[in-house]
């Protein structure tokens, strides 16, 4: 009798380990790398001092420029969730620019789409904003998600009788 009553959480416990083993949007090995938790206004602020850091960061595509040499991805960061998929909404950290030596194509890398990337740091580089002069943080991907909107990575819903529900 106790053991039946155990195997079903059991069961639930290891499905939603498997699940979250699999959940991350980012190579395991990329990640590994990360060396720095910080944000872009923090690089923005004393550029030298991060310069070679690893970060894992993310947000919203703001524009893709395909230049002679490869491509400009312009990034408007946001806070990751579980699994390194940005949460686009109010909080915004400020702009990055991830540089590949490669062609990414914009149909790909799309104004809106959602972005995470493990990237060196490897300098900063002022821009324009409309009238604005904005110093943007280089990364070199090491690693790079292009989230579709069918892309999943919440746990599966849960359901309790009548009106009483919610998510992992």
């Amino acid at each position: 009798m106790g053991l039946e009553r155990l195997s079903l959480p059991v069961v639930f416990l290891a499905a939603g380990l498997t699940v979250m083993g699999c959940a991350h949007g980012l190579k395991p090995e990329a990640r590994a790398q990360v060396d720095f938790q910080g944000m872009v206004q923090d690089v923005q602020q004393s550029p030298g001092a991060y310069e070679g850091r690893v970060v894992r960061w993310g947000g919203t595509i703001v524009e893709t420029r395909v230049l002679a040499g490869g491509t400009d991805v312009v990034v408007l960061q946001h806070p990751l969730e579980f699994g390194d998929r940005p949460k686009p909404g109010d909080a915004y950290w400020g702009r990055f620019m991830v540089r590949t030596q490669d062609f990414r194509d914009p149909a790909v890398f799309q104004r809106g789409a959602l972005m995470s990337v493990v990237g060196r740091l490897v300098g900063t580089e002022t821009d324009r904003i409309g009238e604005l002069d904005y110093a943007y943080p280089i990364l070199e991907p090491m690693d790079v998600k292009v989230w579709r909107s069918e892309d999943s990575y919440r746990l599966p819903a849960f359901h309790f009788g009548f009106g009483f529900g919610g998510r992992f």
